[in-house]
């Protein structure tokens, strides 16, 4: 039995220490909710270029646009740069924080190589209408949605428009781990290229809360986690691009380590070193995540273009024309 002096101590400890404990959990669950907030809600970026700018220079690529249904709900939509009648087809994904523009300039090397590219905003950027990206999970689903459309596509004759056995796949971040996973899951795909990837969601989490919270410590991390999957009820998780990586039935690939990624190029380099063969990696000065100036531009895109274009990868059938027909010229005046 305590004694009255006993009593008084405890009840002394208990007036401090509750309120600490209190105070505590309140600035954890907001910086939490903060934190969860920050990094599903990128910012929206507008498209700092569209195909009209290259027609200022003489560089004409047919477009269209393009819509398909998500699963789970929600719409994706995109640019629909089209080459040749059976000829393959490569989709770009962008990274965090950006949206398809920033990967135009590769769109139309790509397409004047002689593919059909599709450039679309993931969910939570651009102008694509979902609010909150997953960071991966969903994003992989919606890149499956997204190759499934293009596959229905006919050109004016009624004919499939891409070879539906010929599939590339390139992406950045985000776009580039839901490239990998999607990868695994359909066979159509011959050919990946990723840049700044992750081995999944919860080991990129730590990455984005060092850019977004100088508190950034273990014990946030795992609060975060732990909130991840209240937000993401289901789904968060499920998903691992070094889980696919490892199960690739030979599908061409190619990481890009970027000397200016920081933890991302050494996770890059992990998923590369437990993927199955075929498989190569490059390094570049800038990674896309970085990349402002045509001339990093210049340096990267072909590195890309010249990877897809190689005969054991995923050849064109045809390479398009410099110029566009004279008639073409007129339309768009």
């Amino acid at each position: 039995m305590l004694t009255r002096q006993q009593k008084r101590t405890l009840i002394t400890i208990v007036k401090f220490v509750v309120p600490v404990i209190v105070i505590f959990a309140i600035v954890t669950v907001s910086l939490v909710v903060y934190t969860i907030r920050a990094i599903t809600h990128p910012p929206r970026t507008k498209y700092a270029a569209t195909l009209d700018d290259y027609k200022l220079i003489g560089i004409w690529v047919p477009k269209s646009d393009e819509s398909w249904s998500l699963k789970g709900g929600g719409t994706g939509a995109g640019w629909l740069l089209r080459s040749s009648t059976g000829a393959p087809a490569i989709i770009l994904s962008h990274s965090y924080g950006q949206n398809l523009a920033d990967l135009l300039s590769l769109g139309v090397a790509l397409q004047r190589a002689g593919y059909h590219v599709l450039l679309y905003d993931m969910r939570g950027h651009g102008e694509n209408k979902l609010e909150t990206t997953s960071l991966g999970d969903y994003e992989a689903d919606d890149l499956l949605a997204a190759i499934d459309h293009i596959k229905t596509l006919k050109d004016q004759d009624g004919n499939p428009l891409v070879d539906k056995d010929r599939i590339g796949l390139y992406g950045v971040s985000i776009g580039g781990y839901a490239s990998l996973v999607a990868a695994g899951k359909d066979p159509s795909v011959k050919a990946v290229v990723a840049d700044a990837v992750y081995p999944d969601v919860p080991h990129y989490i730590p990455i984005k809360m060092k850019q977004f919270s100088s508190l950034h410590n273990r014990v946030l991390e795992y609060f975060t986690d732990i909130g991840m999957k209240f937000a993401f009820s289901g789904k968060y998780g499920t998903t691992s691009a070094l889980k696919a990586v490892r199960n690739f039935s030979d599908v061409k690939q190619l990481y890009i380590l970027g000397k200016d990624t920081g933890d991302l190029q050494a996770t890059t380099g992990e998923i590369y070193n437990q993927a199955l063969p075929p498989k190569e990696t490059v390094e570049v000065p800038h990674s896309r995540l970085s990349i402002v100036y045509k001339n990093d531009q210049d340096v990267y895109d072909p590195v890309v273009v010249d990877f897809f274009r190689r005969p054991d990868v995923m050849p064109p059938i045809t390479v398009q024309p410099q110029t566009p027909p004279l008639k073409a010229e007129l339309n768009t005046k």
